[in-house]
Order: structure tokens, then sequence, then C-alpha cells
């Protein structure tokens, strides 16, 4: 069994986003509805927070220093010092949607998804944005777009669907960042509780998927199969990555977002970020090239 444990506890609304940095040794994650980036110092235990003017739904790393993050008015560069946000693409447009959740491939492309703002209507699409600002529509008809991962030879590519319960899988060219083949991977069976949210993909190719209402994060083999569950003591965990000097250290975001008082009551740590050691490495993830 795998022991969970509460590493920062907060009340965060929405948080989100989990991001080890190597280079620092700390974990960057987000509060999207109360919004703002986090720096969490596992040596310390010190948390750092930027609060930002609007929400942020994804953020990544940049080669070049700094960070690449999906906001309420578009995709741009955020400074963490400052809390400045410049917007420069917004592949969205008009449509009622919200960005959600994003990742780099290992060319330093980033990916990011939209949902419906009604969480119902399939109206959202995958986009990529390349290191030249161009952005291109890869995939469509999602109603809350999630997590998204490669696999380690980078011939896979995930991502997770959160009404339709469904982790998606296509073929994937590194060369080109194309993607075909489209193909369920792995659903959530109707009859057990939770929605896919985010997730992260280990060293050995299993994926790692958090059941947003479901109490339990969800290792998925190459083959989509159920190799083994994690239980919570949260509800509501969002996300996943692995991080620490080995990468051997699985963080967890949380959510109080929506949640009744009795619901609260009964997870007096929902909203906080916990880890644990579940005797598998991660992956370092890719950085944007722009």
């Amino acid at each position: 069994m795998t022991d969970v444990r509460c590493v920062f506890e907060t009340k965060g609304l929405l948080g989100e986003g989990p991001l080890w940095d190597p280079a620092d040794g700390v974990l960057w994650w987000l509060d999207i509805f109360a919004p703002a980036i986090h720096r969490f110092d596992p040596t310390t235990g010190e948390n750092q927070t930027r609060p930002l003017d609007q929400p942020i739904y994804a953020m990544v790393l940049r080669e070049g220093g700094g960070m690449l993050g999906c906001f309420e008015d578009g995709i741009g560069t955020v400074d963490f010092e400052t809390g400045k946000i410049s917007i420069f693409a917004d592949p969205k447009a008009d449509a009622l949607v919200n960005y959600n959740d994003g990742a780099c491939d290992r060319r330093g492309r980033f990916f990011t998804g939209t949902m419906a703002k009604d969480w119902e209507t399939p109206i959202g699409k995958l986009f990529r944005l390349d290191a030249d600002h161009s952005t291109h529509e890869m995939a469509d008809g999602f109603r809350i777009s999630n997590g998204c991962g490669w696999s380690p030879d980078d011939k896979t590519f995930y991502f997770s669907e959160s009404i339709d319960r469904t982790v998606w899988a296509w073929d994937y060219d590194i060369e080109t960042g194309s993607m075909s083949n489209r193909r369920c991977f792995a659903q959530i069976p109707e009859a057990e509780t939770g929605i896919a949210d985010g997730l992260t993909v280990d060293s050995e190719g299993y994926v790692w998927l958090a059941l947003w209402d479901g109490w339990r994060i969800v290792r998925f083999a190459p083959d989509g199969s159920v190799d083994r569950e994690i239980k919570t003591p949260i509800q509501r965990p969002t996300s996943v990555m692995f991080g620490g000097p080995d990468l051997k250290t699985l963080y967890i975001t949380s959510a109080t977002y929506r949640l009744e008082e009795a619901d609260l009551a009964s997870q007096p740590q929902a909203g906080s970020l916990f880890a644990c050691e579940p005797g598998v490495a991660g992956l370092p993830e890719p950085r944007w090239k722009g």
C-alpha cells in the first residue's frame, strides 16, 4: 500500500498543473480560480505564492528562462516575480471555452486543450503552439480537455477527456508534431466513481491519471489495463507529476471547488498539496522552446 501524505496544507480552490523544476529542485503548481502560481520547496517546506489578475489554466517552463501559461485572455509569458502577463496568441478566439491543462513534447512544442464553459457542449479543441508562436488545431469535439503526455519513446500521445471519462491515444510523430490513429486508451467505467483529470507518464511507459471525485490515482499499463490504484485522502485529486532529485516522488494537487460544507468537513486537507513514493520514477518535463 502506498501512503499519500500532505506536504503543504492549504485551502486551494482549484489546485492544478504540478510541474517539477530539476534546476531549482522545486515544484511549481497553480490555483486556477483563486489565480496564483505557487513555488513549493520540498527541502524547506516553504511555499511561495504569486497572485495573478486573471485565471491561469496551464503553465510550462521555457528553455530560455521564465514561464509560458494559458490565461483567460490567451496564451503568453508570465513573470513569477511581478505577476506580469504578456499575451501573444489566443487560438480559442471568441469561443465559449476556457483553456485547460497543457504540456510540452520533447521537441519543445506546447500542447493545450480547451473546455466548454458549460462543461457539456463538445466544442473543446486541442492546440499545438510551436516555438515560432504559430498555433495548430490538432483535434476537436471535447467537452472538458484535460491532461496530456507522451510515451517514453515519443510514439504515443495521451490526452484525457473528463466528461467522457476517457484517456485517448494517438500515434505521434516527434519530428513533425503530427498525430494520427486516434483510439480509446482507457476509460473509467460508469459504475465507478471519478472522472478523468490530469495525467503524467512514468519512465516505464505507464500512465498515471488523477480521478476527480474518485478519491484515487490510477496507473494504467501501456496496453490500457489498470495496473494499480492509490487511494487519496481527498475527493478531488486534480493532477499528478513526478518530482524530487530522482523523480521518484509523485506529487498530487487537489481542489475544494464546488464541494459542500459537509464534504469539506470530512476532508479537512482538501485543496492541499500531497505526495507519495509509488516505487517508480517519472520522466523529466520538457520546456517550451519559444
